[in-house]
């Protein structure tokens, strides 16, 4: 990404969650903590509507087949944003070099990286780095 001015370049803003499936989930919760905010059923929070977007849809639609380095942290949603790359292979796919993985769930994220990629390391207690095999 280039900056110009202080203003960063070539960067897109998508007001929406990547989620399994496409569409409008009405379950979202933004609490005054923003690392509560998110998809769940628990009290608390103004419920919000949301619109969904498939990672896999959204960088075709732009065109992105590579990525060098692919930082995932959104909250509880990984497991998910992974299985639409991994368990559920669009048409066209993404190629992904290295990820770093917030992995609240790290079985579950190990089960569904341990193909395609090869865990590098585990940096404190959440975070986790893969390489493409």
């Amino acid at each position: 990404m280039a900056v110009e001015n202080g203003k960063r370049t070539n960067m897109l803003s998508i007001e929406a969650a990547l989620c399994l499936e496409s569409g409008v989930r009405d379950n979202f919760r933004i609490d005054s903590n923003p690392y509560l905010s998110g998809f769940h059923e628990e009290e608390g929070g103004e419920v919000s509507s949301v619109r969904c977007l498939l990672l896999p849809s959204l960088l075709s639609d732009l065109e992105i087949h590579h990525v060098d380095l692919f930082v995932l942290d959104c909250e509880g949603c990984e497991k998910d944003v992974l299985i639409s790359l991994y368990q559920r292979p669009p048409e066209k796919k993404v190629e992904v070099d290295v990820w770093l993985i917030e992995a609240n769930h790290p079985v579950e994220i190990y089960n569904i990286m341990k193909d395609s990629h090869s865990l590098a390391a585990c940096i404190g207690d959440h975070d986790m780095v893969w390489l493409r095999k």
